[in-house]
């Protein structure tokens, strides 16, 4: 990984305590805010519409606390967001924003019912990848800020099937001329699909900056997450006492580190274009491992995250090189921390603290830390969830498999 062990030499990096259970929807929502998912209000994948009772998919108007995007803004900082997990609607900002829909899958609806029985413990067969937002090309509403943005970055959005143009690794794989079996292709399918996400949002993110380069720009990318989940067996076989085909180890035992040197890639595209002067932070809200009991269930999930630790790696004006950070820093921590290196207050009601290790000692001198109450105050939130225009789409599949007569409630 060429690009990021560069980043490294001049960073401050260390491992990042993740929130369990890992469940990406209330840790995306905590490192973008610094607060606890009780606090900003996104506890999980599907909530229940008090309204209609139907389970659906948090959305951006449950959030209580403002994002890092927000309180810059409100400094008067341009931004610029895409791919966030939970961020449709497509909030007005001091900028642009993109953002996809989220599906769900039927476990989905059944962690969010365990969740409500507190006599229930959580274990981690029920804590499925959901499935990741995407954008769409057909007519929808709110995908950006502003609307007009859409036509603009319409080119960018890469069918989730396209295969005429992947990226080497992937490339590869589909062209073996030994047939796949129904599971294999479907995980390959699904990791390609994320393929083709993350590469919409990176473009996006690229566009953004090379049109308005915003004084803060952001953007997610989900492959690893599902990489990992399906094909870490192939990668580590000695981990697992099950009979895995040689054949099979070959075919996808580098999969996983063949996507970190595709996001090595997209690292060094945007290392090129930033300054002396940009602050880099590169964050994973969790880590993974090798999972045997699930790979025995499924023959084909093969890796969990349920208390793992992820990493951040910060670079730029004001951050210590080469600079390993061995005390346990959080999730919560990466708001905080980014606040502090641009010279804002951090607030006392976030849960998390300044990662005070990563700052050199003239940085620290010269922008003592400062702090105020809450830049929570003209947040506006609503308790119920802005169903999309695929929910019913969604709830039909889920129908057609006999699976929603389980919930009365969310047909």
């Amino acid at each position: 990984l060429p690009h990021i062990n560069s980043l490294l030499q001049r960073s401050s990096y260390g491992p990042l305590k993740t929130l369990c259970p890992a469940l990406s929807p209330e840790l995306w929502s905590s490192i973008s805010t610094g607060k606890m998912p009780r606090k900003h209000g996104i506890e999980g994948f599907v909530t229940e519409d008090t309204r209609t009772k139907k389970l659906v998919p948090y959305t951006s108007n449950m959030r209580k606390s403002k994002a890092l995007w927000e309180i810059l803004g409100d400094y008067n900082k341009t931004v610029g967001v895409v791919g966030w997990w939970n961020s449709w609607p497509a909030e007005p900002v001091n900028g642009y924003m993109v953002c996809g829909i989220l599906g769900y899958k039927a476990k989905d609806l059944d962690l969010a019912k365990r969740k409500k029985d507190s006599s229930s413990d959580l274990s981690d067969e029920f804590v499925e990848l959901t499935r990741k937002s995407r954008l769409r090309t057909t007519s929808f509403e709110k995908q950006t800020y502003p609307e007009s943005l859409f036509e603009n970055i319409k080119p960018f959005i890469r069918p989730t099937d396209k295969l005429d143009d992947i990226h080497e690794f992937l490339k590869n794989i589909w062209n073996e001329q030994e047939r796949l079996s129904t599971i294999e292709e479907d995980s390959l399918r699904l990791v390609t699909s994320v393929y083709n996400i993350d590469r919409s949002y990176k473009d996006i993110a690229l566009h953004i900056k090379q049109q308005s380069n915003p004084d803060f720009l952001t953007f997610y990318m989900a492959g690893i997450d599902v990489a990992g989940h399906k094909y870490w067996a192939y990668m580590e076989p000695e981990r697992f006492s099950v009979d895995i085909e040689k054949d099979k180890i070959r075919r996808y035992g580098k999969l996983i580190p063949d996507y970190y040197r595709y996001i090595d890639e997209v690292v060094g595209e945007f290392l090129e274009m930033a300054d002396e002067d940009t602050i880099i932070a590169l964050v994973s809200d969790h880590g993974m491992s090798g999972n045997e009991r699930v790979f025995k269930k499924t023959r084909i999930n093969s890796a969990r995250h349920f208390d793992e630790d992820g990493v951040f790696i910060f670079a730029g004006p004001g951050v210590r090189k080469n600079n390993p950070i061995h005390s346990l820093s959080s999730v919560l921590d990466i708001t905080p921390t980014l606040l502090a290196l641009s010279g804002f207050p951090v607030a006392m009601d976030m849960d998390g603290d300044v990662i005070k290790d990563i700052f050199t000692p003239e940085f620290k001198l010269q922008y003592p830390l400062k702090y105020i109450n809450s830049y929570d105050g003209g947040r506006r939130y609503s308790s119920n969830p802005i169903e999309s225009p695929i929910d019913d789409e969604i709830k039909k599949r889920l129908q057609s498999l006999g699976y929603i007569e389980q919930f009365p409630g969310a047909a």
